[in-house]
């Protein structure tokens, strides 16, 4: 899919899942990409760099009809976004979502594991061997709330968990 944000941004990329989810309130065009899907089973290596070599030139010929945004699902809620490579359990939730208080404490259940954590608003310190709920690194103005265990990892405390694992929080 082609997408043309309302900044001037453009990108080609794959419709699946969640993947343009987190754009698509930015979404300005929305069109299906002219390329071929047959013929490889490496259609990522064998056929779609082409068009995103064509959108760098500013040649527009790969752009085909226009689709509705509506086929993108809309953001996940509480749910897991991914985990990167120190363990951070990255969430779907804004930090315009979380109404806590720093210092407060949260029971936080993935996969019927539960762990409590503490709420922070990046400001709190947090000791070493401690689960954290606090906004992460993405999101911009609002940013996506993230779990982390300082000095180790949040995905090895949860058993592991899969990336769009349903997360419960409880404030009792």
């Amino acid at each position: 899919m082609y997408a043309k944000l309302k900044n001037g941004f453009e990108l080609v990329g794959v419709n699946a899942g969640y993947n343009l989810s987190f754009i698509k309130p930015f979404i300005e065009k929305f069109h299906h990409v002219v390329v071929e899907n047959e013929g490889s089973q490496f259609r990522s290596r064998d056929k779609y760099p082409f068009p995103v070599a064509e959108m760098v030139k500013g040649n527009k010929s790969f752009i085909g009809k226009a689709e509705d945004i509506n086929i993108i699902p809309d953001t996940p809620k509480n749910l897991i976004a991914s985990i990167d490579g120190y363990g951070n359990i990255k969430t779907s939730i804004l930090s315009s979502e979380a109404k806590y208080k720093p210092g407060q404490m949260l029971t936080i259940t993935i996969n019927n594991k539960k762990h409590v954590a503490t709420y922070t608003d990046g400001t709190f310190n947090i000791h070493e061997g401690e689960l954290a709920f606090a906004p992460g690194s993405s999101g911009h103005e609002d940013r996506f709330m993230e779990l982390f265990l300082r000095g180790g990892s949040a995905k090895r405390l949860f058993d592991n968990p899969e990336v769009e694992t349903e997360i419960k929080i409880r404030t009792d």
